[in-house]
């Protein structure tokens, strides 16, 4: 018997650290820039999606199981969730990179607001959730 597990980020609002990043960029980006074609951003967002992708491609849909998954990101400071997403990050790295300075200023400046609510004496903890999914093949 084949087994398979798999995580993925869980959606916005289930996410706080997906929330701060994407309503900033909502509220301040320009987001019909040329981007090379890619998955949207919640291909799946129930169990129920999950389970029917496991089962078209010949798992067992019954043998699944979906857990969120919430930890919480400890950072040095507000502005170092901005730099990951514009250095680190894979899709809103390259939304990012479109942007002009003034964009990309009100951006950094809207997570590090965001933040704030997350501050500890050391940094911030801010909470990111994911989905962890696994099954079994027949």
């Amino acid at each position: 018997m084949k087994k398979f597990g798999f995580t993925t980020w869980a959606r916005l609002e289930e996410n706080a650290f997906v929330k701060l990043v994407d309503s900033a960029i909502q509220a301040h980006a320009n987001t019909e820039v040329d981007l090379p074609p890619g998955p949207p951003y919640y291909l799946f967002e129930t169990p129920e999606e999950f389970r029917k992708a496991l089962e078209r491609a010949g798992f067992d849909g019954a043998s699944m199981t979906f857990k969120v998954h919430t930890i919480e990101w400890k950072v040095p400071g507000a502005r170092f969730i901005f730099d990951a997403e514009l250095k680190a990050g894979v899709r809103t790295a390259g939304l990012l990179a479109r942007q002009t300075p003034e964009a990309l200023r009100a951006i950094q400046l809207a997570i590090e607001e965001a933040v704030q609510p997350y501050a500890q004496d050391d940094g911030f903890a801010i909470p990111k959730a994911a989905y962890i999914v696994a099954a079994r093949k027949p």
